[in-house]
């Protein structure tokens, strides 16, 4: 038989809990307000499209907002904020990693890189890269946060750090964060020998230059990092193990020994790599990462989180 409380109970659990969603929704929402800017045919458009929004990544209303709520705070407005939200959701979802940080790994390299790549690149590229290396997105997001604005001042591009980052994580295992703190190191490094303000830093730039390794351009200005990796790369193989030692401490530091030799012995898959990235580049929906994305949207995740969405907006 049909016990009438039992039901009764059952059912003011369903509205407390519906109750507590919408909360939790309106308090999101609120969030975005605070730091988004938008005119009100804006808001209204947002608020109009946000259950489909939240529905075509696979989350609730409320989870959605919270990743616009992210983008809009490091200050996107709110078209910008939506469609960085969505993006950012469905690399989570790929990467099998936490959307807060995805935003994090994702919005430091735009900001840096932001003349030359879009969010769906650097989206593309790391699913495609961590698909096909032993770099996995949190490694690369990592090494993104602690490695990207140094680099893309030196003239590395977003495609050759990402190449650099994945070989060394494939050779060392040393994880994203050291990784992306050495190449950080080397970035700075590397400006102040060509400098040659001091006694010890002219030492080493006429130690390279003799080697046939100019950090310098034709116009006298200061090489990428990557650039001079790449023609050291050309001549490592003539140097002596003490003289190996010297360069990559020079550049690296001691810490950054391990990611210089790693790099020498191993400059065809940085290569490789950067191919991969490179591919990638410009694709935009027809993308490593939306391909991906588009065969796990069959998911049960993404059936309850439509169901919720569906619920809750009726």
């Amino acid at each position: 038989y049909i016990d009438v409380l039992d039901v009764m109970r059952e059912g003011a659990q369903v509205v407390r809990k519906q109750f507590e969603e919408f909360k939790e929704l309106d308090s999101a929402l609120v969030d975005i307000r605070k730091v988004a800017d938008a005119t009100d045919g804006q808001w209204a458009r947002f608020n109009d499209t946000l259950y489909d929004n939240a529905s075509a990544v696979g989350k609730t209303a409320t989870e959605y907002s919270k990743s616009v709520e992210r983008w809009a705070a490091a200050g996107f407005d709110l078209q910008e904020a939506t469609e960085l939200g969505t993006l950012s959701t469905m690399g989570a979802f790929v990467g099998n990693i936490d959307e807060e940080a995805m935003v994090k790994y994702m919005s430091v390299p735009l900001n840096a890189f932001k003349e030359s790549v879009d969010a769906t690149d650097i989206l593309n590229v790391m699913n495609e890269v961590s698909n096909n290396t032993a770099a996995e997105m949190d490694h690369l997001g990592q090494a993104y946060s602690r490695a990207a604005a140094t680099a893309a001042q030196s003239g590395t591009s977003f495609e050759e750090l990402t190449a650099v980052l994945a070989t060394t994580q494939e050779a060392t295992r040393l994880g994203g964060e050291v990784i992306g703190t050495t190449w950080r190191t080397m970035d700075k490094n590397m400006a102040q020998i060509a400098s040659q303000n001091t006694k010890a830093q002219q030492k080493n730039y006429d130690m390279f230059k003799e080697w046939g390794v100019d950090l310098l351009d034709a116009n006298g200005e200061l090489k990428s990092t990557y650039d001079v990796l790449q023609d050291i790369s050309g001549i490592w193989s003539n140097l002596s193990s003490v003289e190996q030692t010297t360069a990559a401490t020079a550049i690296g530091g001691a810490r950054g020994l391990a990611m210089i030799q790693s790099l020498m012995a191993n400059w065809g898959r940085v290569d490789e790599i950067l191919g991969m990235a490179q591919g990638e580049m410009g694709m935009g929906d027809a993308g490593s990462a939306f391909q991906e994305f588009e065969i796990q949207k069959d998911s049960m995740e993404f059936k309850i989180a439509e169901l919720k969405n569906t619920w809750q907006e009726f």
